[in-house]
Formats: C-alpha cells, structure tokens, sequence
C-alpha cells in the first residue's frame, strides 16, 4: 500500500513541475500559470524566461539589420519580425 501511495505521490508532482518545453501546444501552455507561449517560435518556455532577443528589442538600425528576421522601419524608427506591417 505505501508503494502505491509513494507512485501517486510521485506522479502527481511531476505534473505540478511539468517542463514548459514538453508542452507543444499553445491551449496547454496558457493553461499553465508556469508558462507562457512564444508564437514567434510557436513553442512553450517558462514564464518570465526569455532566452532569445525580440525584433522590437533592437533599438537601433544596425543592430536590426544584423538579424535576417528582423527589419528596420525608418518612419516609426523602430526595428520589427520581418514581414510584419502595421
């Protein structure tokens, strides 16, 4: 009976801590107060962990143009994902 009670403890915690990385859907990833989606590279990571610069944290020309995904726009002056236009 422990043995029983230890492996339900044991498979209930890993679903408390689950890895955002293993989650491939963005349904499942909200759900999670844990993570939060990047639809830029459509996967799940944990919240408030942003290992990857963003288009619109470049804030100069240059900086923007070393990135093929990013494009610079001189009436806003601001850098944006390649592509994209307000």
């Amino acid at each position: 009976m422990k043995l029983l009670y230890k492996l339900l403890f044991i498979s209930m915690f890993s679903l408390v801590y689950s890895d955002c990385l293993d989650i491939d859907n963005q349904v499942d990833c909200e759900a999670s107060v844990e993570c939060e989606w990047h639809a830029d590279d459509m996967a799940c990571e944990d919240a408030g962990h942003d290992d990857h610069a963003h288009c619109e944290d470049f804030t100069t020309e240059a900086e923007c143009g070393e990135h093929t995904e990013c494009e610079w726009h001189a009436d806003d002056m601001a850098c944006e994902d390649a592509g994209h236009d307000d």
